[in-house]
């Protein structure tokens, strides 16, 4: 008689067969299991990733970018996330794959930055058509950037997409 679990059962020919079924069966229900739970984790980290960034300036929390809903039928545009603040409303913010761009609500370009190496970016702040280097933004936990200019901290953001919260700092939320 076949046992019910992964394990071998009797082995004439007919035995043979149906432990091969059931092996077979167990197989393909890891894979299913592994897919599952490769299929829950991608839905976590998208739904991490829908929620605000909050921007620091010391411990004060002086605002949050909120990411847009994407366009399905366009990958080929950037990444975008609405800036809510006090001090200015409708910057925005653009994610390309190594530079960050702040515009205004007329599209004027106020900020950008671009990749230095993995976890840490170079921000300039965009004013009367001349850019200056303004800070260096450092990712210190997937959920935590410090913006620095030389060796004296300007802020922190907390949330999902800090890199991005870090170049609004430097719209008129931030400095």
């Amino acid at each position: 008689m076949l046992n019910n679990g992964c394990g071998p059962g009797r082995f004439d020919a007919q035995m043979k067969r149906a432990h091969t079924r059931q092996v077979t069966r167990c197989r393909k229900g890891a894979v299913a299991a592994v897919v599952i739970a490769g299929t829950v984790a991608a839905s976590a980290v998208a739904a991490n990733s829908a929620g605000p960034t909050y921007m620091f300036i010391g411990q004060k929390n002086i605002g949050y970018i909120m990411p847009e809903a994407p366009i399905p039928e366009r990958p080929d545009l950037p990444s975008r996330f609405y800036v809510y603040c006090d001090a200015y409303e409708g910057a925005e913010v653009r994610r390309r794959k190594q530079r960050v761009e702040v515009r205004s609500a007329l599209f004027d370009l106020m900020a950008y930055g671009h990749q230095i190496s993995a976890n840490r970016w170079t921000l300039f702040r965009h004013r009367e058509g001349s850019p200056s280097p303004r800070a260096t933004a450092i990712r210190r936990t997937p959920n935590r950037w410090d913006l620095w200019r030389g060796k004296r901290k300007l802020g922190h953001t907390v949330g999902p997409d800090g890199l991005e919260a870090a170049a609004a700092l430097l719209s008129p939320c931030g400095f």
